[in-house]
């Protein structure tokens, strides 16, 4: 799979070939590895975003949306696997993840076997009060295509 990015109604959404993991129950090895893992995921998503961050303006509400066939525990599981993913918008972005003028929502979604992937849509803030930026889901927008710029 390759990264899609798609336009729809003023967002932004970028699905991501990415398999997140809870770094909190020891399911990778040592710390090492942990933070190899998380500095590429970051690097990644910050390399597929750039070129499409330029026409964004503070402030955003930004869902970032874990596709798994399994799920993970919600209250700590969850925000931990999309550490490194929030970690690289917000590099993109130029802010620090606490920013106050960025709304961010993290969800999960079971996919198919073997099926693994992060969707991040990004909405202006005033569109996110109206309808939350996680409905924009990539079942309500026409024909992806890999990386394009439409």
């Amino acid at each position: 799979m390759t990264p899609t990015v798609q336009h729809h109604e003023g967002a932004l959404v970028v699905t991501l070939p990415l398999r997140t993991t809870n770094p909190l129950n020891g399911s990778q090895s040592g710390w090492r590895a942990k933070a190899r893992i998380r500095k590429r995921q970051r690097a990644f998503v910050a390399l597929v975003m750039r070129p499409h961050a330029a026409g964004l303006a503070l402030p955003l509400s930004i869902a970032v949306t874990r596709i798994a066939p399994r799920s993970l525990d919600a209250w700590d599981g969850l925000g931990a696997s999309l550490k490194a993913v929030i970690d690289g918008v917000a590099d993109v972005l130029g802010i620090r993840d606490d920013d106050k003028r960025v709304t961010w929502q993290v969800e999960q979604r079971r996919g198919r076997p073997n099926e693994y992937a992060v969707e991040v849509s990004v909405c202006p803030w005033q569109q996110a009060k109206s309808t939350p930026c996680a409905t924009v889901r990539q079942d309500s927008i026409p024909s992806p295509s890999p990386l394009s710029n439409s």
